[in-house]
């Protein structure tokens, strides 16, 4: 196991966190941290890819707030194959907190925020094929990304649901609010659909919002072909098309 020091990842600065601002210690310092040397190739194009979708007002990334790497625990972090982001601050037009989803913003405020964490945590899913999110209390205030979960023969992350539960309700969490924040209200020339119920659960509801959500995707048509569920790379595309929209209509409350 090669490991290696950064404190970029393309470019994009680290920080941790510390210090005082007008987002507290979210803001953070800059920072050097210790990858496994894949998983750090693989951190530096998920952010690539987050780079390459932003739209010209965001003026690219200032930096990323990591909570760290390679730890001295059990698991994936034990090996510097993991990854804790607690926040990414753009150079202009804000920032992603990940303790924040649920406040302090309200209102219109607060669905831009949901938007942009939500497209962010899509792009991470491209990418790594298990997530912690909200959902799990342990990680409140930031997402967890591995790699320990399957990957199809092209690299790309595999669906988790229903075969393999570990992680499963972390992703109908995230299938469940991408509905609810972002493709009910979207393409702009469709009526506002009503919410799904947020259960965490690979149930009615997440059914529901994920079937809806890839037909709004298609209509929308952000990425190349069709997404048809359960066919060649429909996740990766789903995810891609989610950030796209969520971090475009993260501009304005409403799109």
């Amino acid at each position: 196991m090669a490991l290696k020091s950064s404190n970029n990842l393309s470019g994009v600065p680290l920080w941790y966190p510390g210090g005082s601002s007008y987002v507290g210690q979210w803001w953070g310092k800059p920072h050097s941290f210790t990858f496994e040397e894949t998983f750090l190739f693989r951190c530096a194009v998920a952010v690539y890819e987050l780079t390459t979708i932003l739209p010209s007002p965001y003026n690219g990334i200032h930096h990323i707030t990591s909570l760290g790497t390679l730890a001295g625990v059990t698991g994936e972090h034990a090996k510097g194959k993991a990854i804790d982001i607690a926040a990414v601050f753009f150079k202009d037009n804000g920032f992603v907190i990940v303790d924040w989803y649920d406040g302090p913003f309200t209102g219109a405020a607060r669905l831009v925020h949901r938007r942009r964490y939500l497209a962010l945590e899509a792009v991470w899913r491209r990418f790594f094929s298990y997530i912690d999110n909200r959902y799990d209390p342990k990680h409140q205030n930031h997402w967890h990304g591995d790699t320990v979960n399957p990957y199809d023969a092209n690299g790309a992350p595999i669906f988790n649901c229903p075969a393999n539960p570990k992680g499963c309700r972390r992703s109908c969490w995230f299938i469940q609010e991408a509905w609810n924040q972002i493709w009910r209200y979207i393409p702009g020339n469709l009526s506002v659909a009503p919410a799904v119920k947020r259960t965490g659960e690979w149930d009615a509801s997440a059914k529901k919002a994920l079937s809806q959500g890839i037909a709004r995707a298609n209509k929308a048509a952000l990425v190349p072909g069709t997404i048809v569920m359960n066919r060649g790379d429909w996740w990766p595309k789903f995810c891609l098309a989610t950030a796209k929209i969520g971090i475009q209509s993260g501009l304005t409350p409403y799109f």
